[in-house]
């Protein structure tokens, strides 16, 4: 690896403005992320990280690709102007990728720690990274068939209960049962549902239309239902949390979603998760790890 000649930090701004993950991102912040930022190069097939390792630092491509490849998955490849490292740190994989250079790659680098005290000081480049990763994960999804485009369930299967209605500690035990709740603390959890009454709705009824504003993400506690596009219907089974990835990417619904049985759902505000995100940093850190994971998990089906 080489360090190259410096650039201006205008265009070093400029060119980091380019980055898709950091796409509608304020002039000062991106200025801010160009004083920290060093100038590299990768000669043709250097390593660029090594497997089991996880990335210390971020790489953002002005020319050439890097390859990357998950064990027992086929090498995927980013080109520039495409960034490297961000989603494989967030993900927070029990077994990082190795990745190296296809070709000469010259790039911006920015080490983790700084990233991550920018991110903590600068709330909206934190909501710029969730914006772009969930409409990077929404696009892999649309990009796939129906079949594979199911949110997780609960780990494991439940019997049919009554819908009936549940108090507060019941809605926070079955939601922190679901992939998407787990391991977030009782505090967020107490604040983001206290005020959640479920919902009841009957099969067939729709919980939202396509077409309809992006206000709420929803858990459902029981039942089923289905969400659907031109490109057919996917089943989302009890557990799963739907809205979750367009809630800041989208501003309307790209989908329409019903109750296939009856079911509960319990929504969540778009504004309310916005400020849980902002008041506690590890729950919005869990939250970029999960769109990391949807996002490498679509890739690595697509890239077999």
């Amino acid at each position: 690896m080489a360090r190259l000649p410096l650039v201006s930090p205008l265009d070093r701004a400029l060119f980091l403005k380019a980055q898709p993950y950091l796409a509608g991102l304020s002039p000062r912040v991106v200025a801010a992320l160009a004083q920290h930022t060093e100038e590299v190069a990768f000669a043709p097939d250097a390593p660029v990280y090594e497997a089991g390792r996880a990335p210390e630092r971020i790489y953002f491509l002005s020319s050439g690709a890097v390859r990357t490849v998950y064990e027992g998955y086929a090498p995927l490849s980013t080109a520039a102007p495409g960034g490297i490292g961000l989603i494989e740190y967030l993900a927070e994989s029990e077994q990082p990728p190795r990745a190296w250079a296809h070709g000469d790659v010259f790039a911006l680098s920015l080490d983790v720690a700084t990233l991550l005290q920018l991110v903590e000081d600068e709330f909206v480049l934190y909501m710029t990274f969730a914006r772009n990763l969930a409409r990077a994960a929404l696009d892999e999804l649309r990009s796939r068939p129906p079949a594979q485009r199911a949110e997780a369930g609960f780990s494991q299967a439940r019997e049919r209960e009554e819908l009936e209605a549940v108090d507060l500690v019941q809605r926070i035990a079955r939601a922190r049962e679901s992939a998407f709740f787990d391991g977030s603390s009782l505090t967020v959890m107490t604040q983001l549902l206290r005020f959640q009454e479920p919902r009841l709705l009957r099969a067939g009824e729709i919980l939202w239309a396509q077409g309809s504003p992006v206000e709420s993400l929803a858990l459902v506690l029981d039942g089923s239902l289905a969400s659907a596009c031109d490109a057919g219907e996917t089943a989302q089974p009890a557990g799963s949390t739907l809205g979750a990835w367009e809630l800041f990417a989208d501003e309307t619904r790209r989908e329409e979603v019903r109750a296939t049985t009856a079911a509960r759902v319990v929504e969540i505000d778009r504004g309310l998760f916005a400020d849980m995100l902002e008041d506690h940093f590890e729950f919005a850190m869990d939250y970029l790890a999960k769109l990391s994971r949807r996002v490498i998990g679509l890739r690595l089906v697509r890239s077999e």
